[in-house]
């Protein structure tokens, strides 16, 4: 195996010489280091390099984010930006490169260390699932047996293989998607196959806690640090050692936690509420949001060095109404559960239920499916649950059709932004939208979409 090319792009004559010596001690090989955007792409030109280390700020005309475009359409390096400025506009910008990887300033070897072994994995996984990808489809996992996850539609299979790729990264995980759409199973998906499988999962919901109560629940607490901490508690970040923290809702967090929690992501280490000593802790962090974290940053409500932390991997879970095709699977699954827990021996779905379920746009995503099963499970006087047995929000709306229409509106504009702020390009749009670039042409053909 070769040894990967690093070319480092910044603007700084002090810290190309630290950064040189830290990527060469790291044991990669520096083609070059250019403070400008032209001599990093006459660099590229003559060197091309499996990665570019980018600072934003450059020398001349073209900052980091023009300069890692062009490089990208040259030689299609990983793009691994570094920044003293982890601003909203920063994140919006970046956003549309598909960086894989942020190292924010100051830094150090350590986190140098990881982010361009993780950035280079990712390269290297995404490039084999572009070049590859019918063989690779044969071979997507069934994540049933592990998590509770089930689906046989393009979405989910795609979400399958992409969960697999992550779970051997041992870099935080930023699960997007809406309300219901599964991320806790995914999260613990990633668990099951990572090599943390044997440590612990602990997963935490930050909406609606104040600061002082989840920063106890998170980092642990010592006696007397507040009214009702009438001893030593350790937190969920120590119980976690080993192993995986879920934290759900992370775009609930407040500034205080959000500042802690960076610290953790920094250097590994927690600070118990009320003591002045730190503990080391080994735990890979998977967040999840339903809301859009770099509007939470670009409204200052959330830290951008933060978010470049959390979303050093990203995953879309796809909505329940992008995976008609996994309807009656989930559905005769969720009976079967229901069906089991009431003593019923056996109860099917019949055509009426089916064609309502089709017609419904789950706004509450699989969730609400699930919800909308056990309420008929227990409606049903017979063996065959009918579309009157459902809630009567799915038994009786005739608009649902039209609500999934708009619904796929939505998702057609998305795509079509995702297209304009990747420049076309339309391996950097499926990488902004958390999907695979097979997902992405299936996508174009079901909404009329002219990619060119």
């Amino acid at each position: 195996m070769s040894t990967p090319r690093i070319l480092i792009v910044e603007d700084e004559a002090v810290v190309q010489l630290h950064l040189s010596r830290i990527v060469e001690s790291l044991g990669y090989h520096v083609t070059g280091v250019a403070a400008s955007a032209e001599k990093a792409l006459r660099l590229a030109a003559a060197d091309p390099p499996d990665l570019a280390l980018m600072d934003i700020r450059l020398r001349g005309k073209q900052d980091g984010v023009e300069t890692a475009h062009q490089l990208q359409e040259l030689c299609d390096p990983a793009i691994v930006f570094l920044t003293a400025f982890a601003d909203a506009e920063t994140v919006a910008r970046t956003e549309q490169v598909g960086a894989m990887g942020y190292i924010v300033k100051p830094y150090s070897s350590n986190e140098v260390r990881a982010v361009l072994a993780t950035a280079l994995v990712l390269r290297d996984q995404f490039r084999s699932q572009r070049a590859t990808p019918r063989r690779r489809r044969t071979h997507r996992p069934d994540l049933a047996g592990e998590s509770g996850m089930l689906g046989r539609s393009d979405p989910m299979k795609d979400v399958f293989t992409r969960i697999a790729q992550v779970a051997a990264i041992d870099w935080p995980v930023l699960l997007e998607g809406e309300t219901g759409t599964g991320k806790e199973l995914a999260a613990q998906a990633i668990h099951a196959q990572s090599p943390r499988s044997g440590g612990p999962f602990i997963a935490v919901n930050c909406a609606g806690l104040t600061e002082t109560l989840l920063g106890s629940l998170l980092f642990g607490h010592r006696r007397g640090a507040f009214t009702g901490a009438l001893d030593d508690q350790p937190g969920f970040f120590e119980a976690a050692d080993g192993g995986v923290l879920f934290l759900d809702e992370i775009a609930d967090v407040s500034g205080g936690v959000q500042k802690s929690l960076l610290r953790v992501l920094e250097d590994g280490m927690v600070q118990r509420v009320g003591e002045t000593t730190s503990r080391s802790v080994d735990v890979r962090i998977v967040s999840a949001t339903q809301r859009d974290l770099a509007a939470e940053v670009a409204a200052e409500r959330f830290r951008a060095d933060l978010l470049f932390r959390l979303r050093a991997v990203r995953l879309m879970l796809p909505p329940l109404r992008e995976r008609q095709d996994d309807l009656p699977l989930l559905a005769t699954a969720f009976l079967d559960r229901a069906a089991q827990t009431i003593g019923r021996s056996s109860l099917s779905l019949g055509p009426s239920a089916i064609a309502r379920l089709r017609a419904h746009s789950w706004p509450g995503n699989v969730r609400e499916l699930k919800n909308a099963i056990n309420h008929a499970a227990l409606a049903c006087g017979g063996d065959t649950v009918e579309g009157g047995d459902l809630p009567p929000e799915i038994a009786a709306d005739q608009a649902s059709a039209a609500t999934g229409a708009r619904a796929g509106g939505d998702e057609r504009e998305r795509i079509v932004d995702a297209l304009a702020r990747a420049g076309g390009n339309r391996t950097l749009a499926a990488m902004m939208l958390g999907v695979s670039r097979a997902t992405l042409y299936r996508r174009f053909e079901a909404l009329g979409i002219d990619p060119e």
